[in-house]
């Protein structure tokens, strides 16, 4: 169809471009595998110890990041997106393996004062987690989608560790806190800067802000 009278093309093929059709979630290969990762933190058996806990979750939490960086290495193409896939990989990699350790070596110590809290304040970052995700839409470009929930993933982790900070008395577990903190926000600003150039709708970003 014409665009309205009055209209110039340029205006016509600017509104255009702003268009897209949505991906559906459940066809989302990203999406699939952060369902599949909160379901297994959702049914997991927790011990009522906060560091342990903590630990638990953060564990199952990175391991569904390094399935989301293995599967964009795979089928992705931004040189810049693949950079950080393999960051991600590589150091929740090394902190997977940190976090079995203290599993296997701390014995868990019921806390019926902090745990509740602990587990109340997570389990609030898991909800916000799946609503930013149920809102994100979702593009079926696999590069700014896996951007796009890694965001939300990473703000998940920031603050479960937030919480483990506050309740927690393990110096490992305050250490990992820590490292997540800040390591996920960095991570984070570098996405979202990527994001505004490189969205594949509308018009990249405020290209007259320097």
């Amino acid at each position: 169809m014409l665009c309205a009278a009055g209209l110039t093309i340029t205006q016509c093929t600017t509104k255009d471009k702003d268009r897209f059709t949505p991906q559906s979630h459940d066809e989302n290969i990203f999406m699939n595998i952060m369902h599949s990762s909160m379901d297994s933190m959702m049914t997991m058996k927790m011990t009522m110890d906060t560091d342990h806990d903590f630990a638990l979750m953060m564990k199952l939490h990175h391991e569904g990041a390094v399935l989301m960086a293995d599967k964009v290495l795979s089928i992705g193409a931004d040189t810049t997106i693949k950079r950080m896939a393999t960051n991600i990989k590589n150091s929740q990699t090394g902190e997977i393996a940190q976090l079995n350790s203290f599993l296997a070596s701390h014995k868990p110590v019921m806390e019926m004062v902090n745990n509740p809290k602990f587990m109340a304040e997570s389990d609030m970052a898991m909800d916000k987690m799946m609503a930013s995700n149920d809102l994100r839409p979702l593009t079926g470009k696999n590069d700014f989608d896996f951007a796009q929930l890694m965001v939300d993933h990473h703000q998940s982790a920031i603050e479960m560790a937030e919480s483990v900070l506050k309740y927690g008395d393990e110096p490992f577990t305050k250490n990992m806190a820590t490292m997540v903190i800040e390591d996920q926000r960095k991570e984070i600003m570098e996405f979202n800067a990527w994001m505004l150039k490189n969205r594949p709708y509308g018009n990249g970003g405020h290209s007259t802000h320097k």
